[in-house]
């Protein structure tokens, strides 16, 4: 619910699925907060160019939860803005058939057990938190390239982790959003078949 007295002091709506409900929370304008997971996929992110996007869910509760997310397209270094130096924060999120499954946010910068949680790599960035807050998010790689060639690998697990109800409703789609508080860039790939899909276990592989 959004009101005009939340418009009047500069809020941003961010959207939290219920259901088919879709409910409307603030975020102020100065944190640079834009919605990422609605009610539906967002249009134009980079999609997955070859069968090498995998995705993997467990449900088996709490510590026994895991995600583990796999991209491969065309991207460059620039794509990925700036999480190590700059305030590019990430966020995935999983939607099947029903709409919005999960949502896990990955903060930039920051210090994780007295070393930066995001660091330069040959090609790419390399994220790292062995706690997973504040979303489950443990590692993240990004590596820039031609296709096939570009890859970015997501790993969750835990009870921080909203791990959605398994078995999921396909199609199933994966996004991956970055912003930086100027502009926004996003990963996409979509899973229309599953080689598993039982109450404790998903797993597909791109076509």
């Amino acid at each position: 619910i959004l009101t005009n007295e939340m418009l009047g002091n500069g809020v941003l709506p961010t959207a939290e699925d219920v259901g088919n409900l879709v409910i409307l929370s603030g975020t102020t304008l100065a944190q640079g907060t834009q919605p990422f997971c609605g009610a539906a996929p967002s249009v134009g992110c980079r999609i997955a160019t070859t069968a090498k996007a995998v995705l993997t869910l467990k449900n088996v509760g709490g510590a026994g939860d895991r995600l583990k997310w796999k991209w491969a397209g065309q991207t460059s270094l620039a794509d990925y803005l700036d999480p190590v130096g700059g305030q590019t924060r990430f966020e995935a999120c999983v939607w099947d058939g029903t709409g919005l499954l999960l949502n896990a946010a990955v903060p930039a910068g920051g210090s994780c057990n007295g070393l930066p949680c995001w660091r330069p790599t040959s090609k790419g960035y390399s994220y790292a938190v062995s706690s997973g807050t504040p979303a489950g998010v443990y590692r993240m790689r990004l590596k820039e390239g031609d296709a096939p060639r570009a890859r970015i690998i997501l790993k969750a697990k835990g009870s921080l982790l909203s791990t959605p109800t398994l078995p999921l409703t396909l199609p199933v789609t994966v996004q991956l959003h970055a912003d930086d508080g100027m502009g926004t860039e996003c990963w996409e790939a979509t899973f229309a078949e599953a080689k598993k899909n039982d109450p404790t276990k998903f797993k597909a592989r791109g076509q």
